[in-house]
């Protein structure tokens, strides 16, 4: 069993970052409800952190065909193979810094909402979006402790 990789812990910490700037924006929201014409912002990052664990995933699928073709081939340099079968772009794929790519988008809602102050705050939706993102934030930060807490138990030796 894999109990910690370095994937695992970019992908949570990003989603934890992601999470964090969701209930910023939420609070900003929740602080302009009375605010004449403030327009509310909402974040999104799910499309781009999936995005980044299916080419983490895809690299990790083409390392171990490639460490098949090793083995099975008398243990030739993987940049050879790489350069046999897909080139430079497959290599230039694995190098790639996906995690990097990463960013938080802050999108305007444009949706109009018929109240005294003419903005589209509505403060019973935000208290919503802002307590999942509270228990999405908690889900994974606790699981990420429970890995590093198995992990120091393992070096531990318990």
């Amino acid at each position: 069993m894999d109990f910690i990789s370095s994937s695992k812990i970019e992908v949570t910490r990003l989603a934890l970052d992601g999470l964090y700037e969701r209930q910023k924006t939420i609070a900003a929201n929740t602080a302009n409800v009375n605010t004449p014409n403030y327009q509310r912002k909402d974040i999104v990052f799910e499309d781009k952190l999936s995005e980044i664990i299916n080419k983490e995933e895809l690299k990790d699928k083409i390392k171990e065909t490639n460490s098949l073709l090793v083995k099975n081939q008398n243990y030739k340099p993987i940049d050879e193979l790489l350069e046999k079968t897909n080139g430079a772009d497959v290599k230039a794929f694995l190098q790639e810094d996906n995690y990097s790519q990463f960013k938080v988008e802050t999108l305007m809602d444009m949706s109009k909402y018929d109240n005294e102050n003419n903005n589209n705050v509505i403060l019973e939706k935000e208290m919503m979006d802002m307590t999942e993102a509270a228990m999405r934030y908690n889900i994974l930060s606790t699981l990420e402790g429970r890995a590093f807490s198995g992990l120091q138990s393992v070096i531990r030796g318990e």
